[in-house]
């Protein structure tokens, strides 16, 4: 092989050279390159048509079906004026008991009290006794005004029940939640 590449002059070594990368890059293309484009090509087609949707109006359908959605929101969340008063309540306890497992706070107690009040609204008061960290405690608080709306603090008290670097708070909390009187 060497006597053969001796007896060429070193024009045709380039030519064979270049040829060799001239096959290597074609190949390159072909079974790299070509596959690739054709990904591209299809993400872009598929990108076009996400564009043209999002430009087009809004009167094929799609807020009706806005509006059914937050209806259904309401529906489940919402309103709860017709709800019997004993449903009512275990609606607001599954309320405070699902903001406490999310934000990792022990719910030690709940005692529901009915106040018998001569207004045109009725009013749910709960005594209430958890433990956990002060943002834990402090994010209970802002989930359970944000899932009631309804609902007023009137007492919360903090005390420290274990001490360190992490500190566990025992809070005593009254609250009251309010409706109005269909009668």
């Amino acid at each position: 092989m060497t006597a053969l590449l001796d007896r060429l002059d070193l024009r045709q070594l380039y030519l064979i050279a270049g040829s060799a990368i001239f096959l290597l890059l074609t190949a390159l293309v072909m079974f790299g390159g070509k596959p690739l484009y054709a990904r591209y090509a299809n993400t872009d087609t598929q990108l076009n048509g996400l564009r043209t949707l999002a430009r087009m109006p809004s009167n094929l359908g799609i807020e009706p079906l806005e509006q059914e959605v937050a209806e259904l929101e309401k529906t489940l969340q919402g309103d709860l004026k017709n709800l019997p008063i004993k449903q009512l309540e275990s609606h607001i306890i599954s309320a405070l008991q699902s903001a406490s497992w999310q934000y990792d706070v022990k719910l030690v107690t709940i005692e529901p009290a009915m106040e018998d009040l001569e207004l045109p609204y009725q009013e749910l008061s709960f005594r209430l006794q958890l433990e956990g960290s002060y943002f834990g405690l402090d994010n209970w608080m802002r989930s359970v005004s944000d899932q009631l709306g309804y609902v007023v603090f009137k007492s919360y008290v903090l005390k420290v029940q274990n001490a360190g670097v992490d500190p566990v708070l025992s809070a005593r909390v009254q609250l009251s939640a309010y409706r109005m009187d269909e009668a």
